[in-house]
């Protein structure tokens, strides 16, 4: 294997490692030996069987997908719930409309709202 075959190689190792499958493709080579290698590298790349992510992938990933979670409507109905519960047991407690409206950062008609229904 000659030179430039070998730093062709390489680059495409490093393709390999990083993911970068646009610069796999635009590595060009004359030798059947490497366009095939290349060949079958941008194929595992794309099996999912095989791909695993780098840890700030997998970060990046998990806080995309906890963002969307608190955007929904089921974490927001269950935070609403979960006030109200908090609320209703302040009062139980005794608290007055005045510290549960402060302590639960909710106006007073909320509160009053909450507890008489």
């Amino acid at each position: 294997m000659n030179n430039n075959n070998e730093k062709l190689i390489n680059k495409i190792y490093e393709c390999i490692i990083s993911f970068k499958q646009r610069k796999l493709k635009k590595l060009k080579s004359e030798d059947e030996i490497v366009n095939k290698y290349k060949k079958r590298i941008m194929k595992i790349n794309k099996d999912s069987d095989f791909v695993w992510y780098t840890p700030e992938e997998e970060e990046r990933m998990l806080r995309r997908s906890e963002h969307k979670y608190y955007k929904s409507e089921g974490f927001k109905e269950g935070e609403q719930k979960t006030k109200k519960e908090i609320i209703k047991n302040m009062a139980s407690e005794g608290f007055s409309y005045d510290i549960i409206s402060k302590l639960s950062n909710s106006s007073l008609d909320e509160v009053k709202r909450i507890l008489n229904n």
